[in-house]
């Protein structure tokens, strides 16, 4: 699911439009309009602001679907490389690669099962 499919889920679950997200961020209906289109995706700044207007975690709007929002819910491997290669984009580029270092070195290695 792209960052607009899960804007459009949020707000439909919610009963909200764009304009009530409009009103909940302060930011202008044009770049609400853009987002939810895939016209451009939100910078960091805003994802947060319609995160936290939504009561959301960011990796939790950026995965919304319903079995992450599942009691119990624990996802991949692969899904959790999926969130952070997503998540990743919204970091300034100087930053980028200081922290998939810090991602790799604290990866956990585990052995193949016997």
């Amino acid at each position: 699911m792209t960052f607009a499919d899960n804007l459009k889920a949020v707000l439909a679950d919610r009963n909200l439009k764009q304009a009530d997200l409009c009103r909940m961020t302060g930011i202008p209906s044009s770049l609400i309009s853009d987002y939810f289109n895939d016209v451009r995706k939100p910078g960091f700044d805003h994802l947060f602001n319609i995160a936290r207007a939504l009561n959301l975690t960011v990796d939790e709007l950026v995965i919304y679907a319903d079995k992450a929002k599942a009691p119990g819910y624990d996802p991949t491997l692969e899904e959790l490389k999926d969130k952070f290669n997503y998540l990743i984009r919204f970091v300034p580029d100087h930053m980028r690669q200081p922290l998939m270092d810090m991602v790799e070195a604290s990866a956990v290695k585990q052995e193949p099962p016997q």
